[in-house]
């Protein structure tokens, strides 16, 4: 309906009155609403299209650069003190702002009634927290203030009040006690008065750093440039801010050529060897910060392994420790999108089985070529949905020979109890690999669904028994979904790396449901970082990691150096039989 056309005065809905000006009440469904003509009026007191926040040209130009960029922008009338707040309709009441900044302004003053009407509970959780009355979360350095002068205060106070409790006021020494009382509280009250100067100084240090920087960059830009840090970083300089916001006069990075100068001002003013940045050219402001050597710094080489019976080393976290990785009676889950380092992955952890002799390997390779280089190495390798499911009725049948072993190892007159198979019992491990899981699991035929059903069922039999017979299951797959990855499947997997994938959606299908939602998001993992996931073990929490990397040339020395000494242990059972056979024979005669 026309705005321009309902009589002033009167709600467009139900027909009552609303204040000047407005066409529509709250309590029919939405919020008052200006009418065009006391809009226009409103605006016409200020400069024509411009924020009266930023002070900002909103007109033809910005529309014209919005519409090229596919967003909108608006010029809106706001109560500067909202009505919820005691505001009224009067017009010194009333300033326009552009679309960003009345959204900021709403959320700062819900902000700040919710903040009024929270307990005081909720204000000491909020405080802690690091958040403030506008319900922005507060910098570092504040956060730390605020949290080592209420653990201060705490302790002053909770030791003042227990000595005052002890003092026998009624009795002739109490001016006595008093002076015990002070002298105990003295060093308390010193250390409060150091880390208050303490505190002094170091505010003041980081207000001097920041100062000196808008000084540099404000000649630079030829105006006044702001600068506010988020976070800090001690090093042997003192403390220097390690992610800071730019904000610089309208226009001046339009080109790469501003941006450059800026980040080259603050590279030199604060020492950074390099920098990391994001320009928002739309409202003049840039976000630098140093570079995070976990997404910057190339993976590390894998260092291999020196005992077969150790964990496998995986990768490193972001503090630079070391994962290992141990798979005995597990089963691991790989997903993410291409590109994201599954297939390196893998191929470490092939590396790491291969050599141990004693460990049998069935690979299953949709890409055809991935795994070629093991096929020496491995009992069988196959590459077809048919295959697969031959390869999965023969594991079910060395699975099932295995626990009827384990039946028949059991002895309840003796106490002897067989429940998994164990290092010792002539029983190597026993590992299927299987790269692209969707190839095998999904089908677009009647005749292939069947297949492709069965083998999903199989698998699943696999991988929830086959850990107590020792056989251990690793799947990878590009596109994990629900139709790739069942969810009686994946809750199965005890291991779950998700690398980076394009939604949340697709991280939680690898690590499980929430994950996303509670920061656990391989979505947000920097394209740059390659390797790099997050690892969920049994009952844990995601872990952010990056695995390490190995070429060809050190996967061909690899492959090479476990076929060997793959061979080398048959050429000694062969040579074992006949010494057995011969001494069967002498026991016989004698």
């Amino acid at each position: 309906m026309d705005t321009k056309t309902r009589p002033d005065g009167f709600c467009m809905d139900c027909g009552g009155e609303v204040p000047r000006g407005y066409y529509r009440h709250s309590t029919c469904g939405q919020r008052y609403r200006l009418t065009e003509d006391y809009r226009g009026a409103t605006l016409a007191r200020w400069p024509a299209g411009h924020c009266a926040k930023c002070g900002r040209l909103r007109n033809r130009l910005a529309l014209w650069r919005a519409a090229r960029a596919g967003r909108r922008r608006r010029i809106d009338v706001d109560h500067k003190r909202p009505l919820a707040r005691g505001g009224t309709h009067d017009d010194k009441n009333l300033w326009p702002l552009c679309g960003p900044h009345h959204d900021r302004k709403t959320r700062r003053d819900l902000a700040a009634m919710a903040w009024e009407r929270a307990s005081l509970l909720d204000k000491v959780g909020k405080f802690l927290g690091g958040v403030g009355r506008s319900g922005r979360r507060v910098t570092q350095a504040t956060w730390t203030v605020r949290l080592l002068v209420l653990i201060a205060g705490w302790l002053l106070g909770s030791s003042l009040v227990s000595r005052v409790r002890a003092v026998d006021w009624g009795a002739a020494a109490s001016a006595r006690q008093a002076r015990e009382v002070l002298v105990d509280l003295a060093p308390w009250a010193l250390a409060l008065a150091l880390l208050v100067a303490v505190t002094v100084a170091v505010t003041l240090h980081l207000r001097r750093v920041v100062r000196r920087l808008e000084a540099a960059l404000s000649a630079v830009v030829g105006g006044r440039a702001r600068v506010s840090v988020r976070s800090w970083k001690a090093t042997l300089r003192g403390l220097q801010p390690r992610v800071l916001r730019v904000r610089y006069p309208h226009g001046y990075t339009d080109d790469t050529d501003g941006q450059a100068r800026i980040e080259e001002v603050v590279a030199r003013k604060l020492g950074w060897a390099s920098l990391v940045s994001r320009w928002d050219t739309t409202h003049d402001n840039g976000l630098l910060s140093t570079p995070n050597p976990f997404v910057v710094n190339a993976s590390a080489r894998w260092p291999g392994m020196h005992d077969p019976a150790e964990p496998i080393p995986l990768g490193v976290d972001v503090k630079n420790a070391q994962v290992d990785l141990d798979l005995t009676e597990r089963n691991l889950l790989i997903g993410g999108e291409p590109g994201g380092g599954k297939s390196n992955v893998l191929s470490i952890l092939l590396a790491a089985f291969a050599a141990d002799p004693e460990v049998d390997l069935y690979l299953v390779d949709g890409k055809v070529t991935e795994q070629k280089i093991w096929e020496g190495c491995a009992e069988d390798l196959v590459t077809t949905a048919e295959g697969f499911r031959d390869l999965l009725i023969k594991l079910q049948a060395i699975m099932q020979a295995r626990y009827e072993l384990m039946a028949l190892g059991t002895d309840v007159e003796k106490g002897v109890v067989k429940r998994k198979i164990e290092k010792g019992d002539g029983q190597g491990l026993i590992v299927l690999a299987i790269d692209e899981l969707r190839l095998f699991t999904t089908a677009s035929t009647p005749a292939a669904k069947k297949i492709r059903d069965e083998n999903v069922d199989r698998l699943i039999d696999i991988v929830s028994r086959g850990r107590a017979a020792g056989i251990i299951t690793i799947a990878a797959t590009q596109r994990p979904s629900a139709d790739v990855i069942p969810t009686a499947l994946r809750d199965l997997f005890g291991y779950r790396l998700a690398m980076r994938c394009s939604t949340p959606s697709s991280s939680d299908m690898v690590l499980g449901m929430g994950w996303a939602a509670q920061g656990a998001s391989a979505s947000k993992i920097d394209p740059a970082a390659r390797g790099a996931g997050y690892l969920l073990a049994d009952g844990g929490t995601p872990r952010l990691v990056r695995a390490y990397y190995v070429d060809d040339a050190d996967l061909l020395d690899l492959a090479a150096t476990a076929l060997a000494a793959r061979r080398a242990r048959v050429d000694r059972l062969l040579r074992a039989e006949p010494a057995e056979a011969s001494a069967g024979a002498a026991d016989v005669e004698g």
